[in-house]
């Protein structure tokens, strides 16, 4: 029978085991290195620099438009326009072209100046025959106190003129009836004193309007160039009028100095 070797079968084994080992080492040591090298390459590797395109609108310089011209077209039509003084509605059709709520406004003005008109020529008619009046009045006066001087001196002459005279005896006689001396007095004269009409006070129209914040912007408007400017309101209209101003010479130097913001009627108060 063969004699086995049982002590050198064992050591064998062992030497394959280490020899595996050692290669599995190996194999992951140069894993290990060639990734580390493939990083150190990776690191050492220059980035490229991207180039950004400029935009274009920092380059570019903000640059505002022009402001554009105003035209205004409403200055020229009144330029243009003209103001007939005929009440024919033909013609105020044909040039004024208005709205019928403007042609009933201006009609309104128009008969309003027309009886202030009116009203002014008869206060002065009025005040003219006052004035006659007067003057015949104060030659009545002259004329009586320069008879009634022209008495008294007479008198007073007639008087130095006269001789002293003793009283006389007034003898009564019996059976008739005593007169008695009746005193006439001379007629007192009548003081005439005229009164003086009071002066007629005028102010201005300035406009009629159905929307009231249109009259209170005319009225605000007004008041910043000093005029005592109110509203009136009647029924659908609220006309925007001012004073009483005072005489109609003062009344009419305000119409001209309203002429920059609104045309102005003279009416009486």
């Amino acid at each position: 029978m063969a004699r086995r070797n049982y002590a050198g079968r064992g050591s064998r084994k062992k030497k394959k085991g280490t020899s595996k080992m050692v290669l599995l080492l190996l194999v992951g040591v140069i894993i290990a290195v060639f990734l580390s090298v493939l990083m150190l390459m990776k690191e050492k590797t220059p980035k490229e620099i991207v180039a950004l395109p400029k935009s274009e609108n920092q380059s570019t310089k903000s640059v505002l438009p022009n402001r554009p011209e105003e035209v205004w077209s409403y200055i020229q039509a009144l330029e243009t326009r003209t103001v007939p003084v005929t009440d024919d509605p033909k013609i105020l059709d044909k040039n004024m072209r208005l709205t019928e709520e403007q042609r009933k406004i201006l009609l309104a003005m128009e008969q309003e100046q027309k009886a202030a008109e009116q009203a002014r020529l008869k206060q002065q008619e009025e005040q003219r025959k006052i004035e006659e009046n007067k003057k015949e009045e104060s030659k009545k006066d002259n004329s009586a106190t320069l008879i009634k001087t022209n008495e008294t001196q007479n008198g007073q002459a007639k008087a130095v003129n006269k001789p002293q005279t003793t009283p006389a005896v007034i003898e009564v006689k019996k059976g008739e009836p005593v007169k008695e001396v009746v005193k006439v007095e001379p007629p007192k004269k009548v003081e005439v004193i005229n009164a003086t009409p009071s002066e007629k006070k005028y102010g201005l129209q300035c406009g009629a309007f159905k929307n009231k914040t249109q009259a209170e912007n005319l009225q605000a408007r007004l008041a910043m160039l000093g005029f005592n400017a109110r509203v009136n309101s009647n029924q659908e209209w609220n006309r925007v009028v001012i004073g009483p101003v005072g005489d109609r010479a003062s009344t009419l130097k305000a119409q001209e100095k309203a002429k920059a913001i609104a045309q102005c009627v003279v009416i009486g108060m």
